[in-house]
C-alpha cells in the first residue's frame, strides 16, 4: 500500500454506497480488492492504521474513487452470498409479496450522491412499524401488570404472616393463662380441648396440689433423677374426698 502524500476528496465528488454486512463484504475483503487501485490508498490513511477504519468509510471511499466496477464486485458478493444459502437449504421457499420485497431489498446495493459527511455516516436502524410499536408496549403493559400483580401477591402474603403471628401470640398467652388458672386448680381439662371452671373449693385444692406434684415429678424426671413422684396418690383416686 501506498504510504506518500494523502490526498482529499472534493465534497461535491463524494459518493455513497450502502453496503450489507455480509461475510464477503468485510474491510479485509474490501481493501483486497482495492488493491487493484493504488490510488485509493492516496486516500487512506497509512497501512497499520486503515484497518481501523468502519466498513462505510471504506466503502464510500473505494466507490467514490473506483466507482462501477466496486459497485459490481459488491453485487457479485452478495449474490454469492445468496447463492450460498439457497445451495445449503436446498430448496426455495415460497415468499408471500412482503417478505419477497424485504428479501429483493436485502439483495441489492444502495448508491447515492453526497457529501464528506457521508463517509463517516453510519447504516441507519430501521424504524419500527406502528404495529410494532404497540406490540412492544403490550409488552411492557403486560410486564408492568405482572410486576404489580406480584407485588399485591406479597403484600397478602405478608398480611396472612401477620396476621397468623398474632393468632399464635394470642394462643400462647391464652395457653399461659390457662396453665396458671390449672395450676391453681381454677379451671381443668375435661375432653380433647375443652375446659371447665371448678367452684368447688376442695376441688381446687386437690387439682392444684395434684398439679403441683406432677410438675415436681416432670422435673425430677428431666433432671434425671427417676424418681416417681406419681406414685405418692392413690392411681384409682376419683378426686378429693368429700
Amino acid at each position: 500500500m501506498a504510504s506518500g502524500a494523502k490526498k482529499m476528496i472534493v465534497s461535491d465528488r463524494v459518493r455513497v454506497i450502502s453496503i450489507p454486512q455480509y461475510e464477503g463484504l468485510k474491510v479485509e475483503s474490501m481493501l483486497e480488492f482495492a488493491s487493484q487501485f493504488k490510488q485509493v490508498f492516496d486516500h487512506l490513511p497509512v497501512e497499520k492504521e486503515v484497518h481501523k477504519l468502519s466498513r462505510s468509510y471504506l466503502g464510500n471511499v473505494i466507490y467514490t474513487i473506483v466507482g462501477e466496477p466496486f459497485y459490481n464486485w459488491v453485487q457479485i458478493k452478495i449474490n454469492e452470498r445468496h447463492d450460498k444459502i439457497k445451495e445449503k437449504k436446498e430448496m426455495m421457499i415460497d415468499l408471500d409479496p412482503a417478505i419477497a420485497k424485504i428479501f429483493q431489498e436485502s439483495s441489492s446495493v444502495s448508491v447515492a450522491k453526497g457529501n464528506s459527511s457521508f463517509l463517516m455516516k453510519q447504516s441507519a436502524k430501521r424504524r419500527r412499524t406502528k404495529l410494532e410499536i404497540l406490540e412492544d408496549k403490550a409488552r411492557e403493559d403486560q410486564k408492568e401488570r405482572d410486576l404489580q400483580t406480584k407485588l399485591e401477591e406479597l403484600e397478602n402474603l405478608k398480611l396472612k404472616m401477620q396476621q397468623i403471628e398474632s393468632r399464635m401470640h394470642l394462643a400462647q398467652k391464652v395457653e399461659q393463662q390457662f396453665q396458671k388458672l390449672a395450676s391453681e386448680g381454677k379451671m381443668k381439662l375435661v375432653g380433647q380441648g375443652e375446659v371447665e371452671v371448678v367452684d368447688d373449693p376442695k376441688e381446687r385444692e386437690w387439682l392444684a396440689e395434684s398439679n403441683r406434684k406432677q410438675q415436681m415429678a416432670y422435673e425430677q424426671a428431666s433432671d434425671g433423677v427417676g424418681k416417681n413422684l406419681m406414685g405418692d396418690f392413690d392411681e384409682e383416686d376419683d378426686g378429693p374426698l368429700e
